[in-house]
């Protein structure tokens, strides 16, 4: 069985946290910054959460990346993503897997609208490949 083996990332989790900058996420109308973060896993990266009135395609550094419509285990609908992006932290290449949730606020079943329905809930993770082993 033949292993492949995955690059090393090119910098200490120290490193990453002192140079990454803010990346801008825009979904639908709304922009939301993702800041960088060092994951419970371990792993570096981005993290943003926010509301938009619309839903659709997020854009990640000059990236579109469209959504798909899904029902989660909670019974509420929405969309989900997931793509890789390239990007530099410090001139250095790293690839970003871009995962998320745009969950409509009100559709869980049960729920009872409130001032926020119609609106989605977005959470975005944009994770370093090949960074959890930054301890």
């Amino acid at each position: 069985m033949q292993t492949t083996k995955q690059s090393a990332f090119p910098m200490t989790a120290e490193q990453f946290l002192a140079k990454a900058e803010p990346i801008m996420v825009k979904v639908g109308g709304t922009t939301l910054e993702a800041k960088p973060r060092q994951f419970a896993s371990s792993s570096l990266g981005y993290y943003c959460f926010g509301k938009t009135s619309e839903a659709g395609k997020v854009e990640v550094l000059g990236s579109s990346i469209d959504t798909a419509e899904r029902t989660f285990s909670t019974g509420s609908i929405g969309m989900g993503l997931s793509a890789k992006v390239e990007h530099k932290v410090a001139g250095k290449a790293v690839t970003l897997q871009v995962s998320g949730n745009l969950v409509k606020i009100g559709s869980k079943p049960g729920s009872k609208p409130g001032a926020s329905a119609g609106q989605f809930q977005v959470s975005i993770n944009l994770v370093c490949v090949n960074s959890k082993h930054q301890a």
